[in-house]
């Protein structure tokens, strides 16, 4: 996060009776993306969906954004650190699951999809800033791809 900035936040909505919704927030400015997400955060956890499910999201992506928001200003929920670091009926990290108790356990989201069968990652995260440079519909499509492999992930072992 002192050297980063988030570029893409991504989700994928399990919905009744049809297709995930997918939902990007992306803007130049990073300060305006994060306020976007909380935002749609808040309003989800009242309102949208019962589970919010990660992949490491535990050691990375709640840190890092929260840490990003700091940095630009912007106001990150009151209390999510009580809630993001355990599973309960709102917040789930399958890296977390996967470890069946053990915090130490770490896999990647490509090795536990391949292990369960559900797919592979079609790159590496460490390569998405400059994806998003060159070409942000691929870059999308590989953002996706990670949001298909966690919820199916999640559908078999949450």
């Amino acid at each position: 996060p002192l050297t980063g900035r988030v570029l893409c936040i991504g989700t994928l909505s399990q919905v009744e009776d049809g297709e995930p919704a997918l939902t990007f927030f992306d803007s130049q400015n990073e300060a305006d993306l994060l306020t976007l997400f909380w935002q749609w955060l808040a309003k989800g956890r009242n309102e949208a969906w019962r589970r919010f499910v990660t992949h490491n999201g535990v050691a990375f992506d709640w840190p890092f954004l929260v840490r990003r928001s700091w940095a630009c200003n912007v106001p990150a929920p009151k209390g999510l650190f009580a809630r993001y670091d355990r599973m309960d009926d709102q917040f789930a990290d399958t890296m977390l699951a996967f470890g069946c108790g053990d915090r130490t356990v770490r896999i990647s989201l490509d090795n536990l999809a391949r292990f369960l069968g559900v797919g592979r990652k079609t790159g590496s995260g460490a390569a998405f800033a400059a994806l998003w440079a060159s070409d942000q519909a691929k870059a999308l499509t590989y953002l996706e791809n990670d949001l298909r492999l966690c919820m199916a992930i999640a559908e078999r072992i949450l």
